[in-house]
């Protein structure tokens, strides 16, 4: 297929998954699109549709809590990765206390409340526990507490919560060429989504005024999508189907 003047391809269609395993996914067409390379041509996002769960806990990173009960043992809870909210690592550090023995479903030895006013926590711990939040890879960061160790006492976190881990995610594309990433190198980057929407629920974007990109491929083969924060780190979308309607416009 050869574009002629004033051509515009309605767009591909493009369904697929990416994972751990295989960050990236690439589209393989039935026939080559030849540009002419006498021309200009730009690509750009019509439609997007994927899921939402950028991961807000990394392993080695920010998933260890841990307390210290009345017989003056450690108790370490290891959370999978994963997008979690206040209210459910709440409810994991509570599940994981009471089946270890150190309190249960009435008696409530160490809790976690948000603070709406201020968007900090409140935390109270009983007498004979303590919170130690100095491990490496604590999830003190995410809860806005210091890395140190709490003693019995009720405490507002230092700092506001940081739930979010990243504020945009990234739709890289192997045709689309010219825009800065986030290091501030040319890269194939093609479309920023605001990290707006809870983890669980689904993405759909249909951007209006489109945003176009440059191109500096005249030969098209395959396309290749791959999905980053604005940490330079890939994102996996929940490992589930997504599907994207990428267009070429010649100008």
């Amino acid at each position: 297929m050869v574009y002629d003047s004033g051509l515009r391809f309605n767009g591909f269609v493009i369904k697929g998954k990416v994972t751990p395993l295989h960050p990236s996914f690439t589209y393989n067409l039935l026939k080559p699109i030849t540009l002419s390379d006498k021309e200009r041509y730009i690509t750009y996002l019509s439609s997007f549709l994927g899921w939402q769960n950028v991961p807000n806990i990394l392993p080695g990173e920010n998933d260890n809590f841990t307390y210290v009960n009345p017989s003056n043992i450690a108790k370490v809870l290891t959370f999978d990765q994963g997008g979690y909210s206040i209210t459910k690592i709440a409810s994991y550090i509570d599940k994981f206390m009471i089946t270890a023995g150190d309190q249960t479903v009435e008696v409530k030895h160490i809790t976690f409340s948000i603070l709406d006013e201020t968007l900090k926590i409140r935390m109270f711990i009983d007498t004979n526990f303590k919170v130690d939040f100095t491990p490496e890879s604590s999830i003190a960061n995410i809860l806005g507490f210091n890395r140190q160790v709490y003693l019995p006492g009720t405490y507002e976190s230092t700092n506001v919560i940081q739930i979010q881990r990243t504020s945009y995610i990234q739709i890289y594309c192997s045709i689309a060429w010219g825009c800065l990433d986030q290091t501030g190198e040319l890269s194939h980057l093609l479309y920023n989504i605001p990290n707006t929407i809870p983890n669980g629920f689904r993405i759909k974007v249909e951007p209006v005024p489109v945003f176009e990109v440059d191109m500096n491929i005249t030969e098209i083969k395959s396309i290749e999508i791959w999905f980053k924060d604005d940490n330079d780190r890939y994102l996996y979308l929940n490992e589930e189907d997504f599907a994207l309607t990428l267009v070429i416009k010649k100008l």
